[in-house]
């Protein structure tokens, strides 16, 4: 459903608009317990605001029946189980009614609830998700931080193998020396 603005809903009332600001609404309702975030509540006149119930009324065409329904309802509301009596046709319509009411309240109850439910587990998936994204994201740096420590390991102990190896080269230079001084023995025949 395309959003009405608050234009469109005064032009369909009849209302006048006192405001210069862009109000949109994403749905419209008549039942309170259906209000969500940037939908718009219009309050219906009357004892009978329930969209069954009117149909149901309106499908009535005997005028005495309609009475009856209308009264039914009007006795129905604010009504529990231990309040009716199941002896009589009205009593057993009234319960019914009454047992209509608690089941729409248990429906609306069980959607509100999985409503909640659904977010939770959205907000677990994706807590779940940034905790793997850290992990990976630790595992990444530490990685990094021991390659970076075993090439400052291989670089220092180069170095120390090359000063070992001239080291050793300045220590027999002495030695070579000298040999090249020393007269070399005759040999007797």
């Amino acid at each position: 459903m395309d959003k009405l603005t608050l234009a469109e809903v005064a032009q369909v009332t009849g209302a006048a608009v006192n405001s210069d600001e862009k109000i949109s609404f994403e749905c419209v309702t008549t039942d309170s317990r259906k209000v969500t975030s940037g939908s718009l509540f219009v309050a219906l006149k009357g004892e009978i605001f329930n969209d069954a119930d009117i149909a149901t009324l309106n499908s009535i065409t005997d005028s005495t029946e309609r009475a009856e329904y209308r009264k039914l309802l009007t006795k129905a509301d604010n009504m529990t189980l231990d309040d009716v009596s199941l002896a009589t046709r009205e009593g057993s319509q009234v319960a019914i009614r009454v047992i209509d009411g608690a089941l729409d309240y248990a429906l609306d109850e069980q959607a509100t609830l999985g409503t909640y439910i659904n977010r939770l587990n959205y907000v677990d998936e994706n807590i779940m998700t940034k905790s793997e994204n850290l992990q990976h994201t630790d595992s990444s740096i530490r990685d990094t931080d021991i390659a970076k420590e075993m090439t400052k390991f291989a670089r220092y102990n180069l170095l120390t193998q090359s000063a070992q190896f001239i080291l050793a080269q300045a220590n027999q230079l002495p030695g070579m020396a000298l040999n090249l001084l020393r007269p070399e023995s005759t040999s007797i025949a």
